[in-house]
This record gives C-alpha cells, structure tokens and sequence, in this order.
C-alpha cells in the first residue's frame, strides 16, 4: 500500500481516490475491499474472475481440487456431461451418477436403444440390427426392416420362416417358402410335395406325386400313376381307358363292378360283348351285332334290319318284296309257289295275270 493512499490501495492521485488496489483486492466505489480467498482478480468481494496460481474457478470462487460433476478446463472447473459424477472432460465421464450407466463415455437411465445393462454402472451394445435386448445375444425387438429370429436378427427371414410383423414365424410343417398369414405354402422342404398352398408325405388320397407337387387324379379315380391315369376308381365308378365312368361310356358295357369293356363293332350300346342293343348312326341292330347294308331277307327299319315276308331276298318294308328266294315268284310285291290263282309263271322269279300274255306264249 502506498503511503498517502486509501487502506490496500496502490496508486493514488490523492489520499482519498484509488486508481489501483493492491493484490486481492478490487475497487468498489472508492474503496478497495477484499476479494474471495485464493483470488487475483475480482469484480467484489464475492466475485472472483481469475483465480490464484494452482486454484481454479467455480461459481464465483477459487476452489482446489474441482467439486463432483466437474473438471479441470485451463483454469476454471468445467461442468461433466449430464448425469455424470467424473470426467476427463465435457464430453467423456468417467463415473456416471448414483442410477445411471455408462455408454460411450455418456451416462443413461435407461439405457440407450440399441444396447441392454450389462451391469448396474454401463451399458453394452445389442447385437446387429437389433433396438431391445436382455443380453448380447439375446433381442427383443429388431431395427425397423429387420425381423426378429431365433433371439436375433435378419432380413430377410430364412427359409421355413415368414415375416409376420416384426418377427419370422414358422412355415406349416414341410413347408421351406410360405407367405403371411403363414397358411399358404409355395415351396416345400425335401421329401414333402405341395398341394392346395400345403406341404405333404405322402400326397393325399386321390392325388399322385408330379416333381414336387400333388396333382389331382383323374375325376372320381382313388388311386393313380399320373393326372391322367387311374388304376383304382372310386365306389360306384368303372374303369375305361384309365379314367372312371358311372353308367360306362358309349361304346361300352360293365363287364364287372370295377370295369367297363368295348361293346361290338359300331354298338353304342351293349349288354356284353357280343350283344348289341343299340348301333352307332348309320348302322343297323341285327342279331345282335352292327351292320350296313342290311343282309338278304331284311330291310332298314328305323336303326334295326326288320325281315322281309315269307321267302324274299330283298324288300323295300315288311310288306313289299322286291326279290323273292330260290324257287319263289314275285307277284305285287309278295313271293309265291306255286304262283296263285288267276296267274301263271311268267319267268323263273315272277308270275303274272296277263291273259293276252299268257295267250300269246300258248300259241306261239
């Protein structure tokens, strides 16, 4: 202090004017009064602005070490990341506070998403792709567009799996490749076949395995080789040419209770093999059997050959002959021996009622 000048001053104009106080001590008014403890320089006395030598500031005072929630910053006492009770500096803690875990160098409650507490001071990362977990290895709920399986993560789900939501479900039994709801099947597992959106072993009854699917049998066919041959029918069904019929088909005939047979040649319709009861067009019933023409001494009626009258080759209906057989006459359309009354044998096939003719020929 200079002589002359104010108490703790230094330099003065006068005994009553300070210009500069001495060390620790600050100008307030015309006074200097004191600064903090451990303080060069202040703005009162419970203001410091730069500390001593080995102090550092903190709220307004010199303090030496720096308080909890702080660090050493040059010469002040820096405050710590949120939450966190040391540090090395304002963005790496050390020590997190009582109820709060440490991960990448930040302190949470709770911990972060995408990591789990691995203890009751840090935090730890999940696995890939994964926000919720209890463990390393174990999550709960995946990234957005990953899906949860078997406790972790993927996209997309593996095979026998299909994303329902968030998560991979299981495919029906057999089934490798399935869409959602998980009830449609598209692909199946080796040894199994596909079959109406549905994986099988074996196909089910009439189906028959085709490459990797099921196909249908032939229509009311119980078992078969392929889609298109039965070997055994359905009860109530014949089989013909490897398909299945109830009534057999045109053409044919039940030759047992499991099978229909060929009827004749041009039949339509049969009791067995040998007997016709209906022909095909253009084709007549005769004796059981199919024919065209109709043969000598009958005639077409209808779908049948209908007989001729008494002793006649060829008729055109059942009452007018057109030629008679051998050692018969035609006369008006019927066939006579001898020729009748009032006629005589004009030649060798017919007789005649012709006087003038008859005449003629005795008087030649």
């Amino acid at each position: 202090m200079r002589k002359g000048c104010i108490s703790n001053c230094d330099v003065c104009p006068d005994g009553t004017t300070c210009t500069t106080c001495s060390s620790g001590y600050t100008k307030v008014g015309t006074s200097c009064v004191s600064c903090p403890g451990n303080c060069d320089v202040c703005s009162s006395s419970s203001v410091c602005t730069t500390c001593s030598s080995s102090w550092y500031l903190y709220n307004n005072g010199c303090v030496n070490p720096c308080p909890a929630t702080t660090y050493i910053s040059g010469s002040v006492c820096a405050p710590c990341p949120s939450n966190c009770d040391t540090c090395s500096d304002g963005s790496t803690c050390t020590t997190c506070s009582s109820g709060f875990r440490k991960y990448n160098n930040q302190c949470y409650n709770p911990c972060p998403v995408t990591t789990y507490a691995d203890s009751s001071t840090t935090c730890a990362s999940c696995g890939s792709n994964c926000d919720y977990c209890s463990d390393s290895t174990t999550c709960t709920t995946c990234s957005s567009s990953w899906y949860l399986h078997n406790t972790g993560c993927v996209n997309p789900c593996p095979a026998t799996t299909y994303a329902s939501g968030s998560t991979c479900l299981a495919c029906p039994s057999g089934c490798d490749t399935c869409s959602s709801p998980g009830t449609t099947c598209s692909g199946c597992t080796s040894g199994f076949y596909l079959y109406n959106g549905q994986c099988h072993n074996p196909c089910p009854a009439q189906t028959v395995i085709s490459g990797s699917l099921c196909v249908d049998c032939p229509s009311d066919c119980d078992t078969c080789t392929d889609g298109s041959t039965c070997t055994v029918c359905s009860s109530g069904f014949r089989k013909y040419n490897n398909q299945c019929y109830n009534p057999c088909p045109v053409t044919t005939y039940a030759s047992s209770g499991t099978a229909c047979s060929n009827c004749g040649s041009h039949c339509d319709v049969c009791t067995d093999s040998t007997t016709c009861t209906t022909c095909s067009s253009t084709w007549y019933l005769h004796n059981n059997g199919c024919v065209n023409p109709c043969p000598a001494a009958t005639f077409p009626s209808g779908s049948v050959c209908a007989a001729c009258s008494s002793n006649c080759d060829t008729c055109s209906d059942g009452s007018t002959c057109t030629g008679c057989s051998s050692g018969n006459r035609l006369y008006l359309g019927q066939c006579y021996n001898p020729c009748p009354a009032t006629t005589y044998p004009a030649t060798t096939t017919t007789c005649s009622s012709n006087f003038c003719e008859l005449f003629c020929k005795v008087n030649q």
